[in-house]
């Protein structure tokens, strides 16, 4: 797809070459569908090829030069991968079929963090009328599938589970036992006894953590209040009240989500917002039973306050930036600093679990509680000799043999032979910037 110049006329058009009008036309079909997220049969849609700049192209020539390009990414990020990288992964349902989207990170030459996506399959979800046990056999979401998933796309890339330095995921069963079957594949099959740590994601750990402050184990008022608050939006959204509503105000009724927690703070932000025109509206005796009461609208207050304290730090997770825009760098360290400060704010009560419970240090949901007691320690400025022994140990896979001292070159110039020695004795140093604290890459590709 490339086009050479053939006329060259200067040293610079020995090095760049300009791309043909039928490369940048493929080019921009596959962009335009595969960044819109639109099916193949887009490109021979005729009103897209009657309103788009360019030349239109068959769905066959788009399949084949999709396909092509594939191929190519592929070979570079085979080409790319160290010897050893971080997975992390995540699965998606939508619509009857299931996504798990896999990326490799690692820590080039230069100490930045590279992320590739190495995967993205799709799997249709079994029906309803199906036959289970049927589907069962090639079809789930064990440990041992999941295993074998990863397992097809690394020999894709010629390796193998040896590759891995560890799994990043959300905190589930599943995934841990992910991480023990493939510790025990390491030991059996290849004879390399070291472990296979899964860090779980802090999102996911406060996410945990905010649905049981919202829920009766912690506050039967707030779990009351929230089932009341978002009866009242459902009564809301009907066509008759939604008119009503409309009239005195343009504020529109907003139901919390399943699977979102901060939809819960959004929906009591848009409650307290709609508290004086409610009584307005004229509402049917039913719906205004649901309308809270002055202490109930106060509690609500209560609570949407100490979501916000959550959601500022579920915000800095997502986006490295705090509510007063200052660029924080998210990782281990920091996170520790960011979950302590909300375990002060909500210190648990006598009888109940408390925030601390999902992100405390010692949280039993963390798969290996000394693996990230280290790396808190390393991403806070340790090295790893600087580590009590008990978490030296648990990095200690990881640190390189140090290499033979070699005989000073007298042939060399003075400086030279000085940062040759302040080189190597930084180079046994291992980074573990890639260790990432949060699974966003994940999400974001999904969303």
């Amino acid at each position: 797809l490339i086009e050479l110049k053939s006329n060259r006329v200067g040293p610079l058009d020995k090095i760049f070459h300009i791309v043909s009008s039928k490369a940048q036309l493929y080019h921009d079909w596959i962009e335009w569908v595969v960044m819109t997220d639109r099916a193949s049969t887009f490109v021979e849609n005729p009103y897209n090829r009657k309103y788009a700049k360019m030349d239109g192209i068959s769905r066959t020539t788009y399949d084949k030069y999709k396909d092509r390009l594939h191929i190519v990414m592929e070979n570079k990020i085979r080409s790319e991968l160290p010897s050893t990288f971080l997975l992390y992964f995540d699965g998606w349902s939508c619509e009857g079929e299931h996504y798990l989207c896999m990326f490799a990170t690692w820590t080039n030459k230069s100490k930045g963090v590279v992320t590739r996506l190495i995967a993205c399959t799709v799997q249709d979800l079994p029906a309803a009328d199906e036959n289970h046990d049927q589907v069962a056999m090639l079809f789930g979401f064990t440990a041992e599938d999941l295993g074998d998933e990863v397992k097809r796309v690394l020999q894709r890339y010629d390796r193998d589970f040896d590759s891995l330095e560890g799994l990043g995921s959300d905190n589930a069963e599943v995934n841990k036992r992910l991480a023990y079957l493939i510790t025990a594949y390491l030991k059996d099959e290849l004879h390399i006894d070291r472990p296979i740590v899964l860090l779980g994601c802090a999102s996911h750990r406060l996410s945990l953590a905010v649905k049981w402050f919202c829920s009766a184990d912690n506050n039967e008022d707030y779990e009351r209040l929230i089932k009341l608050l978002h009866d009242l939006m459902i009564a809301l959204k009907t066509s008759k009240n939604r008119y009503k509503l409309a009239a005195k105000t343009s504020l529109c009724p907003e139901v919390e989500s399943d699977t979102r927690w901060d939809s819960i703070g959004e929906m009591i932000s848009k409650g307290l917002r709609l508290r004086e025109v409610l009584p307005l509206c004229g509402f049917e005796r039913h719906i205004m039973a649901l309308i809270p009461s002055p202490p109930d609208w106060g509690r609500l207050e209560e609570l949407h306050g100490h979501l916000n304290a959550f959601k500022a730090v579920s915000k800095w997770l997502q986006t490295g930036v705090t509510e007063e825009r200052d660029r924080k760098e998210v990782n281990f360290a920091t996170c520790r600093v960011a979950f302590d400060t909300l375990i002060d704010m909500f210190p648990a009560e006598r009888g109940k679990k408390g925030v601390k419970h999902w992100l405390g240090p010692d949280a039993d949901i963390i798969h290996d509680k000394y693996f990230e007691r280290a790396i808190e320690r390393i991403h806070g400025g340790d090295k790893i000799s600087d580590l009590p022994a008990n978490l030296q140990r648990k990095v200690a896979h990881f640190k390189p043999a140090p290499a033979p001292a070699a005989a000073p070159d007298a042939s060399r110039h003075f400086l030279s032979r000085a940062l040759d020695e302040v080189e190597a004795r930084y180079a046994v140093d291992v980074s573990f910037r890639h260790f990432l604290r949060v699974n966003n890459i994940c999400e974001r590709l999904f969303s």
